[in-house]
């Protein structure tokens, strides 16, 4: 199910993006980080979010978030 609204955990943006991947046991840092940084270029979040990795996703607005 898909909701309008976008809940995410209150974790950083990276740990936002990785969480299904930690939650599979992947642990490998340079793993976390390529998933990561292609995820966010795929939603076009890389360029705003890239110096904001450990920043709270809540932080995020709103057409973010939806991305």
């Amino acid at each position: 199910m898909v909701f309008q609204k976008s809940n995410p955990f209150p974790k950083s943006i990276y740990e936002n993006v990785v969480y299904s991947l930690r939650i599979a046991g992947v642990s490998d840092r340079s793993v976390l980080d390529e998933v990561c940084e292609a995820s966010l270029r795929r939603a076009a979040l890389w360029t705003e979010v890239k110096d904001r990795l450990q920043d709270s996703a809540l932080g995020l607005s709103g057409g973010q978030m939806q991305r």
